[in-house]
């Protein structure tokens, strides 16, 4: 459709050159139907640019909280004291505070 109304453009501009009085009004509104053509894809283009950029961050964050993850239960179960329980969820806090600054 958008080939036809090109088309259909540059046949009415070539006339015009010729001599050929035209309807500006038909070219007119050509013009602005190919602009806003234009205009939608442009803006298409960016909301899919945009959208793969937020797959690209949700997928380095579904990444490092896997990673997290595996890191902490490769911590271990085992808890012999409170004074090692402690360690553990401080080394935990840890591990979440680094990747939160990995996610930012």
């Amino acid at each position: 459709e958008i080939a036809a109304l090109t088309g259909r453009l540059s046949r009415l501009r070539a006339l015009q050159a010729a001599g050929d009085p035209q309807d500006e009004r038909a070219i007119g509104a050509l013009e602005q139907a190919l602009a806003q053509h234009e205009a939608d894809r442009a803006a298409a283009d960016e909301v899919e640019s945009e959208l793969a950029s937020t797959t690209a961050r949700l997928l380095g964050i579904a990444s490092t909280a896997s990673r997290v993850r595996r890191e902490l239960l490769a911590g271990g179960q085992e808890r012999t004291s409170v004074s090692e329980g402690l360690d553990r969820l401080h080394a935990q806090a840890r591990a979440a505070q680094a990747a939160r600054r990995e996610i930012r």
